[in-house]
């Protein structure tokens, strides 16, 4: 069987099993990424000149364009002002994360990053990883937001992530998208207009859900 049939193979029982099981829509989505995962291994799937060009793109550089490529497309779609800020040192962010925020008031901000985990699902694999940060705002924020997690996945159209539980437990609150990167060693990073697409998606409802609980 070839990948090409494989995938066409796993579409149909993907289908199959989602009308007969009533899957909620964070499985749903779950099969969703890994459908998408298997596409990406096709080798005709994608033009290997951008390949190698994405790979050869510094992570920094790389984080930039899609930061302000997620900022036109908030303020021409949602009309949402995105700006970038620096936390400084006190925050223990790294140079190469690039941080942004749509609220005047409030210290919850956004986070774009490489990083590859130690332990956990994604332990030694190189992800980009987009961030709503919430640290500090466990009953106020955190929680009514928690309750919403599967509606965030599903408006989003991609899952949505929270914490690990030993981080959660020091008052570290996070929402996140993980974009596995690709190639040996995680050398080929994904997409950029995949990224913006779902990142943006993701700001939208978060900034509207936010905005409901107060936050400006």
């Amino acid at each position: 069987m070839t990948e090409r049939e494989l995938i066409s193979l796993f579409h149909q029982h993907k289908k199959m099993y989602l009308a007969l099981q009533g899957a909620d829509g964070t499985g749903a989505l779950i099969l969703d990424r890994f459908e998408e995962w298997l596409k990406s291994r096709l080798a005709g799937g994608e033009n290997r000149g951008d390949r190698q060009r994405r790979a050869r793109i510094a992570p920094g550089i790389y984080l930039q364009q899609v930061m302000e490529l997620v900022r036109r497309k908030l303020e021409q779609e949602h009309g949402i002002g995105l700006r970038l800020i620096t936390l400084g040192a006190s925050w223990s962010v790294k140079e190469t994360s690039k941080c942004a925020t749509v609220f005047s008031e409030s210290n919850i901000y956004y986070r774009l990053g490489r990083t590859r985990p130690r332990k956990g699902e994604y332990s030694g694999r190189e992800l980009i990883v987009f961030e709503l940060v919430m640290d500090g705002h466990k009953h106020d924020i955190f929680l009514p937001m928690l309750a919403r997690q599967e509606e965030l996945s599903r408006r989003t159209g991609y899952l949505v992530e929270r914490e690990l539980s030993r981080l959660e437990a020091t008052g570290k609150y996070r929402f996140k998208l993980l974009f596995p990167c690709t190639g040996e060693d995680g050398a080929e990073l994904p997409d950029i207009f995949l990224l913006a697409e779902k990142i943006t998606a993701f700001v939208g409802v978060t900034v509207e859900l936010l905005t409901s609980l107060g936050v400006k």
